[in-house]
């Protein structure tokens, strides 16, 4: 205001004295003029830095989108969103779907909008990492990072999407500016394809994961009760996995699954294979599997895919196939060494048939040639004894042994035990002894083949492993019982001796097949297949008995087999037994007609004798051919019985039996045929049925069994 002033008293000054007008005018103008041009001096280098400014700005957005473009044409088509930041002045430029690029403003307002829809806490914790300008300014060339985040968007219809975006972000130095560019995808698809993928798992896994070994983390599909109860999302994974571990997990697995499951055992494992998996028991008992795989359909290489699942009976099965292994291994050393014995076993009854007969034919001493048959008669029963408990154990682990329960009454188990068991006794000059206290008025009904084989081989191991001069005790009680709906025999027989006794470990596998105990070598050369008490326990089993066992080394042995079994009166068995004597029937016999098909030239004179003592008049045939001829050949009614071997060159049993059956003359279907055969099982007594046969005779060939069999036939 001082200035202005001045120039005011100025002018007055010049008025005063007496200046002209123009004077003052021009003073006027010349300060005015000096402050315009100042003022215009200014505005002038505003307007020129504005457009320096500008021309920057345009040089360096062009210069970044040329980037843009160049970094555009290497990605083209891989990418839904391309942003590129200048690291040095944070300026964007985005790259949009027409291929055209647009200045979107400084990267700081960008991210915080990114970073304001991310939804999430840990999505928001993650993005900050990778890419907040911190993070983007400490990448070096040629750095890349991608990760995935979800996202909210607003449609144009104002509502709002979730949607999963996949950032790339690669770091690079183009004509020497730094330059960031940030790739994007919406993958909202594919990655709800992979979880919806991942679910349908889950109703064949207890729990599912997705891992990732550079984040170390896990995103959950499904957690399983184990998992919930120790799960913390303020824990890292592996924190997780330490807890899980030593919560659930055994001690013997505990350090095996931690080493297993660890992120640096999962990434290196993984670079070496598509997956693998543990199996660990839990404290609780139950086994689960834990299965690391590749995550298929992310291109990363650090995903992988954790799938728990419990295994329990997987395990069952692999531990009943090592048990059944181990057993056949067990089975397997049983039956070499069974053959070994076996072999042994059959050559001496065999060098003793032999040699026997040898000598009889080498004297002319009828006494001594009795003894020589008389020792081959022991040898060949010892024989089929063998092969009898061969044939028994298969049937008995194949089901088909078939019970045929018929009278069996105490007499004639004690003349059983007199002619077989006390002449094995006599021999080895041990003491036998027979308490046999029976119900008079019942008599059981059950198998007699089976129930003598039971008590020979119990006895007969009795006798075996006693010592010369021990005893030998049998005991039996039969008692009423009518506290069932019929009455029943209480069967109690016990076998004691005073032998060698048993140890307590071979106790445990005594009636196991081919067990023998060899703990004493003066005893390993006892005769024993290692069947006979297998056979017994099974036998006894079938039967719906019970055995038992007590011993002790160096002091004897005793067993104990227990029956309830149906019974019937005793006057009613001596009635039958009357009407199936077959002593009765023999005149029966006597004249009629048999025709005997047989190859084999020794059974067929055995046959042929037991037939010419009933009185029969035999015609014979070498095989089926010749049989078939034989009867086709024959008056009508000519012959009574054909009786034929099964197996035989030409033409078998079977097939001649169908061709007597079908010949056009009123005695083919009449003619009664009977097997004489080796095939003894039940499956070949149906089959000779089947084929048109009448009845069924098993070699050896017992007389009363023969003749029993051909009058049954005959009524």
């Amino acid at each position: 205001m001082t200035r202005i002033d001045g120039h005011m008293k100025a002018m007055y000054s010049y008025q005063d004295k007496n200046d002209n007008t123009y004077c003052v005018i021009i003073s006027f103008w010349e300060i005015l003029g000096r402050n315009f041009l100042a003022i215009g001096l200014g505005v002038l280098f505003l307007i020129l830095l504005e457009i320096l400014i500008y021309r920057r700005n345009n040089r360096m957005l062009a210069e970044m989108a040329e980037r843009g473009h160049i970094i555009t044409e290497i990605t083209k088509g891989a990418y839904d969103r391309q942003i590129y930041v200048d690291i040095s002045t944070w300026k964007c430029i985005e790259n949009d779907k027409n291929n055209e690029m647009h200045d979107i403003g400084e990267y700081h307002d960008a991210y915080n909008r990114f970073y304001e829809a991310i939804t999430g806490e840990t999505d928001k914790v993650e993005f900050g990492r990778m890419c907040s300008p911190d993070a983007l300014k400490n990448m070096e060339n040629g750095m890349s990072l991608t990760n995935r985040f979800d996202r909210i968007i607003s449609e144009d219809n104002g509502e709002k999407d979730r949607v999963i975006i996949e950032l790339t972000l690669l770091a690079m130095d183009m004509e020497g500016k730094r330059t960031v560019a940030i790739l994007e995808n919406d993958v909202t698809d594919a990655t709800l394809d992979q979880q919806r993928t991942l679910k349908s798992l889950t109703h064949y896994y207890t729990a599912v994961f997705i891992g990732n070994t550079e984040t170390k983390k896990y995103d959950t599909i499904k957690m399983d009760p184990y998992y919930s109860a120790i799960y913390d999302p303020w824990i890292s994974a592996d924190e997780i996995d330490r807890r899980y571990a030593r919560r659930y997990v055994k001690d013997e697995y505990l350090e095996k699954y931690l080493h297993e499951v660890s992120f640096d055992t999962i990434r290196e494992r993984l670079n070496d294979s598509q997956g693998y998996s543990i199996i660990v028991e839990l404290k609780d008992g139950h086994w689960y599997a834990t299965n690391i795989i590749r995550g298929v359909g992310y291109e990363d290489d650090q995903t992988f895919v954790f799938f728990v699942e419990n295994v329990d009976e997987q395990m069952r099965q692999q531990s009943e196939l090592k048990r059944a292994l181990e057993d056949a291994n067990v089975a397997t050393n049983a039956k070499k060494e069974f053959l070994s014995r076996m072999s042994h076993d059959i050559r001496t009854p065999m060098n003793g048939i032999i040699g026997m007969t040898r000598i009889s034919r080498a004297q002319d001493n009828p006494p001594e040639t009795a003894k020589c048959l008389e020792k081959i008669d022991i040898s060949s029963q010892y024989m089929l004894g063998l092969l009898n408990d061969i044939l028994d154990m298969t049937r008995i682990e194949s089901g088909e042994i078939i019970l045929k329960p018929e009278p069996y009454p105490a007499y004639e188990a004690a003349q059983y035990l007199d002619s077989v068991i006390k002449p094995m006794c006599d021999e080895r000059n041990q003491k036998f002894i027979v308490d046999m206290r029976e119900d008079r008025e019942y008599v059981p009904l059950m198998d007699r083949m089976r129930i003598n084989q039971i008590i020979f081989n119990l006895l007969s191991n009795a006798t075996k492993y006693t010592q010369e001069g021990g005893e030998v005790r049998y005991r039996s009680t039969s008692v009423l019982d009518h506290t069932m709906d019929k009455p029943k025999l209480k069967i109690t027989m016990t076998i004691t001796d005073n032998g060698i006794g048993m140890s307590e470990d071979f106790q445990k596998v005594l009636f196991e097949p081919f067990s023998q105990e060899g703990r004493n070598v003066a005893w390993s050369t006892v005769n024993s297949t290692g069947l006979g008490l297998a056979i017994v326990e099974n036998l006894v089993e079938l039967m719906h008995g019970t055995i038992n066992v007590r011993s002790k080394l160096d002091e004897g042995t005793e067993f104990t087999v227990e029956f309830m079994l149906d019974c019937v009166k005793n006057t009613e068995y001596h009635r039958q037994m009357e009407k199936d004597s077959y002593q009765a029937g023999m005149m029966l016999l006597k004249n009629k007609h048999a025709l005997l098909v047989e190859d084999n030239a020794i059974n067929l004179e055995i046959a042929r004798v037991l037939l010419n003592n009933a009185g029969m008049i035999v015609d014979v045939a070498e095989d089926g051919q010749e049989g078939l001829e034989k009867f086709s050949s024959s008056e009508l009614w000519y012959y009574d019985y054909v009786l034929t071997d099964i197996r035989m060159p030409i033409m078998d049993g079977y097939q001649m039996t169908g061709r007597i059956r079908s010949l056009d003359r009123p005695d083919a279907a009449g003619i009664r045929i009977i097997a004489m055969t080796a095939n003894a099982f039940d499956e070949d007594i149906k089959r000779c049925l089947d084929a048109g046969m009448n009845a069924h005779i098993a070699k050896p060939l017992e007389p009363k069994d023969v003749y029993r069999t051909l009058i049954d036939s005959h009524e």
